[in-house]
């Protein structure tokens, strides 16, 4: 699976909502407060998938450890495309297009979630584990390519000084941008 190339598109999100601005202190305030609510999110569901996938590295792959880690980036997902849509408006004048660019990417989180459980959820022996996998892993590799088309949609919006001081000033964004 390319999980690595998933979770470093979405380490590139946060850095790359750079593109947006306003200038006044409490615009500042609102954005990194904003950026906060983004990077925890991102965070949140990184560590998630890391520990459903780590289930999985072992190399012993059964019908119960498949499902689980299914269930598990399904679910990360699914709180993750929450947590976006949850966010409100940006403090930005390009709001909106930020907003349908969450909005996209929210959307196709919950379908990748409900392909991934579909898959997991036809394993009945251990032959169809492979084919299974597969499913999620072409899954998997779509979700990095959702990630990288909201990244650049988002990349070309708008003035970069307030967003770069909101995403440098939250912790949770540093924390993102570690790793």
């Amino acid at each position: 699976m390319r999980l690595c190339a998933l979770l470093v598109s979405a380490l590139l999100v946060a850095p790359v909502l750079a593109g947006c601005g306003g200038k006044k202190n409490s615009e500042q305030e609102s954005a990194t407060s904003w950026a906060t609510g983004l990077c925890q999110a991102f965070d949140n569901w990184q560590s998630s998938v890391k520990s459903a996938t780590s289930q999985l590295s072992s190399g012993q792959v059964s019908k119960s450890s498949l499902q689980t880690a299914a269930g598990s980036i399904s679910d990360a997902n699914k709180k993750l495309a929450d947590d976006l849509d949850s966010l409100g408006k940006p403090p930005t004048p390009q709001a909106k297009q930020i907003q349908a660019a969450l909005k996209e990417l929210s959307t196709s989180l919950r379908d990748s979630a409900d392909k991934i459980k579909s898959a997991a959820s036809t394993v009945s022996s251990t032959t169809d584990v492979a084919t299974a996998v597969s499913t999620i892993g072409s899954t998997l590799t779509s979700m990095g390519s959702d990630l990288s088309a909201a990244s650049s949609k988002l990349q070309d919006i708008g003035n970069q000084d307030t967003w770069k001081k909101a995403f440098s000033q939250s912790q949770e964004c540093q924390k993102l941008a570690k790793g």
